[in-house]
């Protein structure tokens, strides 16, 4: 039996239009949860009827003994697209078969802002964190600057090391990164 080794993950964030990372809409955003392996497909419907959409995924590249390396692409939160369209547009989403449900997130601009920060993350995954004593786990920081300047996280422990856990509340799901110490600051 054959064992593989993932000898790369990269980060890829899939946005329709291309630039829509660039500026965010405000609201409505409205999270659709897919059935099981439908993200990619919910995302090529979404990106068809012109809907600004991002699917989070990650490349990785495995290598199997004597078969070579090959390439995968997961969804980073499997079955959830994110998708920037009021209530006005949800019966459409609905049409396409492929949704479970949908969510409205109860604060627009914070859950904007939580998309912003994982988009940063996902394109730097290899940042290293390094804490300070007065970064403890369970504090919320913003980062200052570097790559991540603006991002909002919870310091959390993990496999015996500090990390900047970025959450997605709505989802109950984090994304997790190291980073230099001195580029955060409390938020308390």
């Amino acid at each position: 039996m054959s064992v593989s080794r993932i000898i790369r993950v990269t980060g890829q964030v899939l946005a329709e239009p291309r630039h829509l990372l660039e500026d965010l809409p405000m609201e409505p955003w409205t999270v659709v949860h897919v059935k099981p392996r439908q993200d990619f497909k919910a995302f090529e419907d979404l990106r068809a009827q012109r809907f600004p959409a991002l699917l989070f995924s990650e490349i990785r590249l495995r290598r199997y003994p004597g078969k070579g390396v090959q390439r995968s692409q997961v969804p980073l939160l499997p079955g959830y697209v994110f998708c920037a369209v009021g209530p006005e547009a949800h019966q459409r989403l609905y049409d396409g078969g492929r949704v479970v449900r949908l969510m409205t997130p109860r604060d627009p601009a914070r859950f904007r802002g939580e998309l912003a920060d994982l988009a940063r993350l996902m394109v730097q995954p290899e940042a290293h964190l390094k804490l300070e004593p007065h970064l403890v786990p369970g504090m919320e920081v913003t980062i200052t600057k570097g790559t991540f300047a603006g991002c909002r996280g919870v310091i959390q422990r993990r496999d015996g090391h500090e990390v900047l856990a970025v959450n997605l509340h709505l989802l109950g799901h984090a994304v997790v990164v190291r980073l230099p110490a001195d580029q955060a600051r409390s938020d308390y």
